[in-house]
């Protein structure tokens, strides 16, 4: 993590952990409604803050004691919406890669079983699906 921005393994540990932290999803209802992070808060901002303009996030009603993680899809938008809330006196991070960023890292496992490693991942897919993609790969477990 530095100063602007948090990385998703960072993010996932202090969910993971309890911290106190405010994710704040940015992107449209249309692109919120696909998946989202559990628990995170949503203010459409993304299409104003593309135009150069703070839209909603100007008079935004956030908690200060906490640090705020802006999401968008990519982490462009995003790194706008956090200048804007720490120009406004926010400890405000954006996730790096965003969205994707965040599919791609937080629910991929392999589970030894016999001689076999079990591959289990959603690769992105919205965990309301909550059907996951198994591989089956034909390496032996390490003892």
């Amino acid at each position: 993590m530095t100063e602007d921005h948090i990385d998703t393994a960072t993010l996932r540990d202090w969910l993971e952990g309890g911290r106190p932290v405010t994710v704040l999803d940015i992107r449209t209802g249309e692109d919120r409604s696909q998946w989202s992070i559990p628990d995170s808060v949503h203010i459409d901002a993304y299409n104003e803050l593309k135009q150069g303009r703070p839209g909603p996030l100007a008079e935004a009603e956030l908690p200060k004691e906490n640090p705020v993680v802006t999401i968008c899809n990519m982490g462009k938008i995003s790194q706008v919406a956090a200048k804007v809330l720490r120009d406004r006196g926010f400890d405000a991070l954006f996730l790096e890669g965003g969205m994707k960023s965040w599919s791609l890292a937080w629910n991929t496992a392999e589970v030894p079983i016999g001689s076999t490693i079990l591959v289990s991942s959603n690769f992105g897919v919205p965990e309301r699906v909550a059907c996951p993609i198994l591989f089956l790969a034909r390496h032996r477990a390490r003892d």
